[in-house]
């Protein structure tokens, strides 16, 4: 089964300009028996010219029939490097999920933690940037209870990007995630779209489906709604 991730936020980490960037959203999930909304806020720090470092805390609340649950979702750290090039170049992408939630909401919040590290490619051709990464996701600290559902996996991740002018963009694509231990698999597709005012303010909107084997699948579909603010 695995955790439940927001799909679109790798390819927007990814394709983030090299500035200091403060998010604020709200993201809505459904699932056969869970569903949840996550709060999430967001910081993402430029080192130079090479590296991208961002934090996201989320707070997440689970409706599961007539209750509802809510707490501090898990810590999570992302971070970027480019490698090589510049319009088409070369990246290492890696997060760390710290499993610091104060309760289980799995899979929204699964206090393992999941460490990933993978290479990416994109290309720039004109107002259209390409996308591409693989790599790894290790699962530490899982929990005896959730053995069987979340362990190691590969993940891959592929898509474009869209400029339609300065202030409004575009993107889309998908994600492939195969845990070969527990003989599952799970896809799933996203998009996104953002719109700019002025130098700063921002509002985004994002959304995704999973459409692997439904006994592997997290959640059915999930949509993103937020303000952002660039420096």
């Amino acid at each position: 089964m695995g955790v439940y991730e927001n799909a679109a936020a790798e390819s927007a980490f990814l394709l983030a300009p090299q500035r200091l960037l403060l998010r604020a959203s709200l993201e809505i999930g459904q699932g056969d028996s869970l569903d949840a909304s996550v709060y999430r806020f967001y910081a993402a720090f430029p080192v130079r010219n090479t590296f991208l470092i961002a934090i996201e805390q989320g707070i997440v609340a689970v409706s599961g029939g007539q209750e509802i649950e809510s707490g501090m979702g898990d810590f999570m750290v992302r971070g970027r490097a480019r490698v090589a090039g510049h319009s088409r170049a070369l990246w290492l992408l890696g997060y760390l999920g710290t499993g610091t939630g104060e309760q289980r909401f799995f899979p929204y919040s699964s206090r393992s933690i999941d460490f990933n590290l993978s290479a990416a490619f994109t290309d720039s051709l004109g107002a259209l940037d390409l996308f591409a990464a693989a790599g790894l996701v290790w699962a530490q600290r899982v929990p005896d209870e959730l053995a069987g559902q979340h362990d190691d996996y590969k993940r891959l991740t592929a898509g474009a990007g869209l400029r339609l002018g300065p202030r409004f963009a575009v993107r889309a694509g998908a994600i492939t995630q195969l845990y070969s231990r527990l003989d599952k698999r799970r896809d799933l597709i996203f998009a996104g779209t953002g719109y700019r005012w002025g130098e700063s303010m921002g509002v985004f909107f994002e959304g995704q489906v999973e459409t692997g084997p439904v006994a592997d699948r997290v959640s059915n579909w999930a949509a993103t709604a937020g303000l952002s603010v660039r420096f």
